[in-house]
């Protein structure tokens, strides 16, 4: 199975499967390679749990089209667009005075075009880019985790043709 899993749900089959389960950056596979078809069971399951759990809960989410922000992401690179998730305006801003729209105090800004510096050019394609959004999230929260911050679950994942940012409401300003 090849996907870029959700940080949220990798943490939750980790936890769930623990042993059982080798996640690599796009890889899902048993440890025991001979226990295929039971492993996937579990794993189906783990993951029923997981969306239950989840349609339980209270999220935040925005969407953007995939091409779109691949495309801004890929500006972003030669510096010609910012691109800036708010979790409180609960947008992404694409564009080049993205990060000014929300410089203000009640705005919480990630700046994602950041993640391009680290780019090369030749890497600039769809999956590249979204390995680098990956990327830039898992930063974000290890960071905020390390200061003793909350990182708010703050995740993304593809649906269609679309980017969808998710995270747990903030509390209020």
């Amino acid at each position: 199975m090849e996907t870029f899993l959700p940080l949220n749900l990798r943490g939750f089959l980790t936890a769930e499967l623990g042993a059982k389960i080798n996640i690599a950056d796009n890889v899902i596979s048993p440890v025991a390679p001979d226990s295929n078809e039971s492993f996937l069971r579990e794993l189906a399951r783990a993951i029923r749990r997981f969306s239950f759990q989840r349609a339980h809960e209270s999220w935040t989410e925005t969407i953007v089209p995939a091409d779109a922000l691949e495309e801004a992401m890929a500006e972003a690179s030669a510096g010609r667009c910012q691109v800036v998730l708010c979790l409180r305006c609960e947008t992404v801003t694409l564009g080049p005075t993205a990060a000014r729209q929300h410089a203000g105090a009640s705005c919480f800004p990630i700046p994602l075009h950041q993640a391009m510096a680290r780019a090369e050019a030749g890497e600039l394609t769809g999956p590249a880019v979204r390995h680098l959004l990956y990327q830039m999230i898992e930063s974000f929260r290890q960071e905020r985790t390390s200061s003793g911050l909350p990182h708010f679950d703050l995740d993304h994942y593809v649906r269609g043709s679309q980017m969808v940012f998710t995270w747990r409401p903030l509390p209020p300003p």
